[in-house]
């Protein structure tokens, strides 16, 4: 029984695409999962070929990785998913991870400026 919440996966090379356009989302998310899947290698930290994804997925791109794929995927809180339509699969990399906006901490979200006030004649 795995107590510690990690989940039991051998070693795999992961690559990670930015799919939101907010800098310095890899990084941040990077950490969660080294936290998550300490044996995991990151071998591609990239934008993806979009910025507009809404939710963070993981995808097997070996094929046949499925079940390590959902493991992984309940220890972040994310989704399992197939490679999107219009992304390159990356090389050397067992798992793709594609950060998207779910995954955005405060700290990184854009702050809303408040308007100026014009003045009025």
């Amino acid at each position: 029984m795995n107590i510690s919440g990690q989940p039991q996966v051998a070693s795999a090379n992961f690559a990670l695409y930015n799919g939101t356009g907010i800098t310095g989302l890899i990084k941040t998310f990077e950490d969660q999962l080294k936290q998550a899947v300490p044996s995991g290698n990151i071998v591609v930290r990239v934008n993806a070929a979009k910025t507009d994804y809404a939710e963070t997925i993981i995808v097997d791109l070996t094929g046949n990785r499925g079940n390590d794929a959902t493991s992984i995927a309940q220890a972040l809180g994310i989704k399992v998913g197939s490679l999107p339509e219009g992304e390159e699969k990356p090389e050397g990399a067992d798992f793709l991870i594609i950060v998207g906006k779910d995954k955005v901490p405060a700290t990184l979200t854009p702050t809303e400026a408040s308007p100026t006030p014009t003045p009025s004649q």
